[in-house]
């Protein structure tokens, strides 16, 4: 009875290993795709229907040529390319959340026909393409997650080993 319940308990720890290793690699393998930014901005159309932007890099510099898409879910809805001073402008035919991406960053926005835009709507948005620029991430893997992993798997080991040693010490 007592290896029957050890061999339980390490089955049980190597069932929460297993599945993390295999996100970890899958992760590993997988080109990152642009994150949109945390926070929903607000945009008010101009009285053409169209989304006014500026790109830029890090440091504040245009990015021109660039090309900002507007899409919906996985569906790119229209596109624009910056010109040299970063601006953009994408035509959008009605009001909803969509995500503008350039290819190395993205950004969440509410887009308000002129007549429905709150006051608190901005005219442009300001997009800064950073490919290393990443908003509520919870480090960079490596050591810390090795480490924080280790932790964890220690402590459910650690748990499950004394709910067995619990069990075998009674009288069954």
């Amino acid at each position: 009875m007592k290896i029957l319940r050890r061999t339980m308990l390490w089955l049980a720890v190597f069932g929460l290993i297993v599945p993390h290793v295999g996100q970890v690699s899958a992760a590993d393998h997988t080109p990152a795709a642009p994150t949109p930014q945390a926070q929903l901005v607000d945009i008010a159309l101009t009285s053409n229907n169209v989304l006014q932007g500026q790109l830029v890099d890090r440091q504040g510099a245009p990015k021109a040529g660039a090309k900002v898409q507007l899409s919906s879910g996985t569906e790119v809805l229209a596109e624009g390319i910056s010109d040299p001073e970063g601006a953009f402008r994408i035509p959008v035919e009605r009001g909803g959340v969509y995500t503008l991406s350039d290819g190395e960053a993205s950004a969440m926005v509410r887009v308000w026909t002129q007549e429905a835009a709150p006051p608190s709507a901005q005219p442009a948005v300001l997009m800064i393409s950073d490919p290393e620029l990443t908003r509520g991430a919870l480090g960079r893997g490596g050591m810390d997650t090795v480490i924080g992993w280790a932790a964890i798997i220690g402590v459910t080991a650690a748990v499950i080993w004394a709910i067995a040693d619990r069990g075998s010490s009674s009288p069954n």
